[in-house]
């Protein structure tokens, strides 16, 4: 709404520009020719319309997303831990938009699933330009999430007349079961168990006692180590038994058909000499081979039959693979040792984690105890 003059032009023909603020805008033609007589005064005007300047931008933030097992979106914050902090949502490979920023600098910030990484500087900070948007963009590579874990199972041992090793099973009476021996004082890892609760469970020897909850519920993580432990205290045993008893034969009991033969030494140990194999045949759970040469337990007791029972102790192989703890025990009731379903001489063995058969008759074979 002001004027200016230019004197001492030359006389003729002038081209006249009006340069303005980028807040406003010259309505009228711009230039203009405008032509200056000699010894006299031409002039021209312009129109002009200003508003008033923006104080606010926008942000578009992207992302390009490699790897697998994408999540369903990351999360894009602008002014993290800031009372004016505010975040979208953004798909891998997409982008977003945060309109009516305050013009100037801002840090994005961008969060990710646990099983993707940001590679490329995160946090990051923009400036946003008065009525104009600014761009920023983050690289992130995702890989497939772990879907097992790891468990490792300790123990303290106190007392005396320590046995070779316990027996630690994962999940035992399932099909999923495992088992490995463990030292007294000692520990063992269990890998690649699926993430989630898990039972374990901790066999000793008879002289020995677990003082600790046993068996426990565990929480393996995915990707990760979770552990436990057990207390357990030993004392010195009685007198070995000094008993020889050898057998062989079938019995029948409620699980399913079952097999076996054995031939323990209770004069030679401990640890004693002997070997037992025994097969159970399926039935109420998948067939089950026990192979036992290590026999640390030995016990006789008399049978209401008149005979003498004989239980045995010690750690067998299972199906050629874990090693676990039984408890066996063989019943010498005279000859013959067995009729169809009457025994009289009988058989039993329970198995960590597994099958128990409980002290059942003969239906075929023998079972024959002396000193």
């Amino acid at each position: 709404n002001g004027s200016v003059t230019f004197n001492g032009l030359p006389a003729g023909s002038h081209s006249v520009t009006l340069a303005v603020a980028s807040n406003c805008t010259v309505t009228s033609t711009n230039p203009v020719n405008v032509n200056v007589p000699a010894g006299g005064t031409a002039s021209t005007s312009f129109t002009v319309n200003c508003t008033t300047p923006p104080t606010t931008g926008n942000l578009t933030v992207s992302n390009t997303t490699t790897g697998s097992s994408f999540p369903s979106t990351f999360t894009v914050t602008v002014d993290a831990g800031t009372p004016s902090a505010t975040s979208q949502p953004m798909v891998p490979n997409g982008s977003v938009t945060f309109n009516g920023l305050p013009a100037g600098s801002h840090s994005v910030t961008l969060a990710v699933a646990s099983n993707c990484t940001v590679t490329s500087t995160n946090p990051v900070n923009v400036n946003v330009p008065a009525g104009g948007t600014a761009s920023t963009s983050f690289t992130v590579n995702c890989t497939t999430p772990p879907t097992t874990g790891n468990l490792t199972v300790s123990n303290t041992t106190t007392g005396s007349s320590f046995p070779s090793t316990f027996t630690v099973t994962v999940d035992a009476g399932t099909p999923s079961a495992t088992s490995q021996p463990m030292v007294p004082n000692g520990s063992v890892t269990f890998n690649g168990l699926p993430a989630g609760s898990h039972s374990v469970t901790l066999t000793v020897a008879s002289n020995c006692t677990v003082t600790s909850t046993n068996p426990v519920n565990v929480n393996v993580p995915a990707g990760g180590t979770a552990s436990t432990s057990f207390t357990v205290n030993c004392t010195t045993p009685p007198p070995q038994a000094r008993a020889q008893v050898t057998g062989g034969g079938r019995i029948d009991p409620a699980i399913g058909k079952t097999t076996f033969g054995f031939n323990v030494d209770g004069r030679s140990g401990p640890p004693f000499q002997g070997e037992m194999q025994v097969v159970y045949h399926g039935g109420t759970s998948r067939m089950t081979r026990i192979h036992s040469l290590s026999i640390d337990g030995l016990t006789t007791s008399s049978d209401s039959r008149g005979g003498v029972c004989v239980t045995w102790t010690g750690s067998a192989r299972v199906n050629n693979t874990d090693q676990r703890r039984f408890t066996a025990t063989a019943c010498d009731n005279g000859q013959p040792g067995s009729s169809p379903g009457k025994g009289p001489d009988r058989f039993g063995i329970s198995l960590d984690g597994s099958i128990s058969t409980g002290v059942t008759d003969l239906t075929g074979g023998n079972i024959q105890a002396r000193p």
